[in-house]
């Protein structure tokens, strides 16, 4: 969603150039501001594109950071405001579950994953977690393995937590 403010008076996006880009988070700040920033491509200096913006909604949603995002346009005179309100995730809470494991145990399979602690927990380090149990079980012959994961949002007591669940497929064993 673009929206734009100037006062009334219109003005093609194409000739919008970005002057400031401001996160406007709505709910809890559980992702840092550069953070987000660095999954989008419109930068400051660069031609306000409705493309790019679009873009830019397709990345925050694919990142798992964003529950929610919206792009607004507020003229500055001389040059935009980009303001990009968002949703984010509510942080990673104790839970971390594999499921669809029947060969290996969850303790075997979190072993091989390289993930030591709750800290340890981000998108990067689960893809990455994805990738090591593949590996682990195509070494035993399970070439169709695929892993892949999830994060599922919850209340609880009032306050919001996220569950890293990774979800494994072994598929069948090469020769049976």
């Amino acid at each position: 969603l673009l929206s734009c403010r100037n006062g009334g008076e219109k003005t093609g996006p194409e000739r919008q150039v970005i002057e400031r880009i401001t996160i406007r988070y709505r709910g809890e700040e559980t992702v840092d501001r550069e953070r987000l920033l660095n999954f989008m491509g419109t930068k400051v200096g660069m031609v306000l594109s409705e493309y790019g913006i679009d873009d830019d909604v397709r990345r925050l949603y694919e990142s798992g950071l964003v529950e929610d995002v919206r792009f607004l346009v507020e003229d500055l005179g001389e040059g935009t405001e980009l303001i990009v309100e968002v949703v984010t995730r509510p942080p990673m809470g104790p839970g971390l579950r594999i499921i669809g494991n029947t060969i290996f145990s969850e303790t075997r399979l979190w072993e091989q994953s390289g993930i030591r602690t709750i800290e340890d927990i981000n998108e990067g380090r689960l893809e990455t977690a994805c990738r090591r149990m593949e590996n682990y079980y195509r070494g035993f012959g399970y070439s169709g393995v695929r892993a892949s994961f999830r994060v599922e949002s919850y209340e609880e007591g009032g306050a919001a937590f996220s569950d890293a669940v990774i979800v494994i497929e072994e598929g069948v064993k090469e020769g049976e």
